[in-house]
């Protein structure tokens, strides 16, 4: 398992504070900087537990005395589940999910409530956050275990904790970036045969998330299968009122290299054989209407130069299977 990574990787709906992220960040306190920043941290490393519990009413407050501007939302999941078939429990036969992702994101204000913009092309309309939805999730991830929802404020960060049957499964924080609604997260690059090229646009939010599956041999003639995939993800500026997504999923170390291209998503979600990347590019500029359409990348090959929880730099060369298109460009982002 890579060295920083404690822990599954989803970049879940937030409809309430959720998605899965990066490291957990330590020190600090509830600052803001000119741009409304927040510098604040955890002081303890107790996965779930930290910080000063909250009700609902109370982190709806104090993230709405944060203010609008553009938020980063870090999770990390620890969970050992036992596998299911036919709705029976499998036994004996865990499965050990490890994550962590960073996502950043815009915060509105919508009425009474703070609701957050989803970095999605396909749906721009923010949910807002509610302890109905949260919970909901916590009952999902823990599948028929206990369900329990903590919320807390540690130091600067706001943030949930999810319990399966009293043990902490997930931990969820919240910090704001800047004030802006518009802070550029990085810069990319786009150069098409068939649709227009771009260069130096700004990128509006984005995601870093990596995920380890373990199904553990517990039992006689058992043995384990590790999945180890990560995903980089971000959505731009392009042409007036077209918006570009592009999302990578990755097998392989989570490092830098040569990632070839492959269109076969499945092979990639299990594993992969080497370093195998699945990516695709969705605009509507792509297509005839306001509808986004997506090109998927058939061969080629991604190149990683750099990449941390908080920043990855790179460059592709990939092509796309129809309509018969090379798209080529680089992309830099950071949270930084």
């Amino acid at each position: 398992m890579r060295p920083y990574l404690r822990t599954i990787l989803i970049l879940a709906g937030i409809s309430g504070l959720i998605l899965l992220t990066a490291c957990r960040p330590s020190g600090g306190s509830d600052s803001n900087d000119s741009n409304g920043s927040d510098s604040g941290g955890s002081g303890s490393e107790s996965f779930g537990e930290a910080g000063d519990t909250l009700t609902f009413d109370e982190i709806i407050e104090a993230l709405l005395a944060k203010g609008e501007g553009t938020y980063r939302v870090d999770t990390e999941t620890d969970l050992t589940i036992l596998a299911k078939a036919g709705g029976q429990r499998v036994a004996p036969r865990n499965i050990k999910r490890l994550g962590l992702s960073s996502t950043a994101l815009t915060m509105l204000k919508e009425g009474d409530l703070p609701a957050f913009r989803m970095c999605d092309i396909f749906n721009s309309t923010p949910e807002v956050v509610q302890d109905i939805t949260i919970r909901g999730k916590a009952e999902a991830l823990c599948l028929d275990g206990e369900a329990t929802v903590r919320y807390f404020q540690d130091g600067g960060q706001l943030g949930y904790a999810f319990l399966c049957d009293g043990t902490p499964a997930l931990e969820s924080r919240v910090s704001k970036l800047s004030a802006s609604l518009s802070y550029s997260l990085g810069q990319y690059s786009l150069n098409s045969t068939l649709y227009d090229d771009i260069e130096d646009a700004s990128i509006q939010c984005g995601a870093i998330e990596d995920s380890y599956t373990l199904f553990e041999a517990t039992g006689e003639g058992q043995s384990d299968q590790e999945i180890d995939i990560w995903t980089l993800n971000w959505k731009a500026d392009y042409l007036t009122d077209q918006d570009l997504q592009v999302s990578a999923t990755f097998s392989g170390s989570f490092g830098t290299g040569d990632y070839s291209v492959t269109d076969e998503l499945f092979e990639v979600q299990q594993g992969g054989t080497g370093n195998q990347v699945y990516i695709r590019f969705t605009s509507a500029a792509f297509g005839m209407s306001d509808t986004p359409v997506f090109l998927f990348g058939e061969s080629g090959t991604v190149t990683i130069q750099s990449i941390s929880e908080n920043h990855y730099q790179g460059t592709y060369n990939v092509n796309i299977g129809s309509p018969k298109d090379t798209l080529t460009g680089a992309v830099d982002f950071s949270f930084e």
